[in-house]
Parts: structure tokens; C-alpha cells; sequence
């Protein structure tokens, strides 16, 4: 499974579904999420309750990644693999 757009290094080969988006982020916790830069793959079971559950976090990925960010927790000049969150439902890798 490859994504057209997003992160692939973390994609586990046991997946059947992966979301991949375009961020841009700054140091300062400005997080600005490309919605035309998005992609999926998988069959659409499971996929549309796995992009559900997404959309029906409670705290958005965006604000997640913004946390990270100004606390330094992850870094705009360090190139690394992050996980931002996880779940018994999906895991969201930088």
C-alpha cells in the first residue's frame, strides 16, 4: 500500500486502510492542513469509519500537531518519524 500524498515510511505492511495530508506548519504551532492535498487508500470498508472517527475527534489533529510544535516536542529543523496520536482505532504519524 502507498499513499499519493502524506507519510508512507510508517505504514505498517498488516494495513488494509491509510490517510495521508499535506501540513504546513511553523515553530510557532501554525498549522495549515492542505485540504486539496489529501489522500486515501483501501477499500471503502473500512475505510469511511476509520475517516469518520477522524472527523469526529474531539481534540483536531490540527491542534494536536499545534501542541507539539510550540512545546518543541517535535521540531521544524529536526527531520524524524512522530507519532502525533494513537488509538486502538488509528495511529497518526509525522
Amino acid at each position: 500500500m502507498r499513499l499519493s500524498l502524506g507519510y508512507n515510511a510508517g505504514l505498517p505492511d498488516d494495513r488494509t486502510v491509510a490517510w495521508g495530508a499535506r501540513f504546513n506548519v511553523d515553530q510557532g504551532g501554525h498549522v495549515d492542513f492542505a485540504y486539496d492535498r489529501q489522500g486515501v487508500v483501501g477499500p471503502h470498508e473500512p475505510r469511511r469509519p476509520r475517516l469518520d472517527y477522524l472527523d469526529g475527534n474531539a481534540i483536531p489533529i490540527e491542534r494536536r500537531i499545534a501542541d507539539l510544535l510550540r512545546r518543541g516536542t517535535i521540531r521544524t529543523s529536526v527531520a524524524q518519524d512522530f507519532t502525533a496520536y494513537a488509538d486502538a482505532v488509528v495511529i497518526v504519524n509525522l
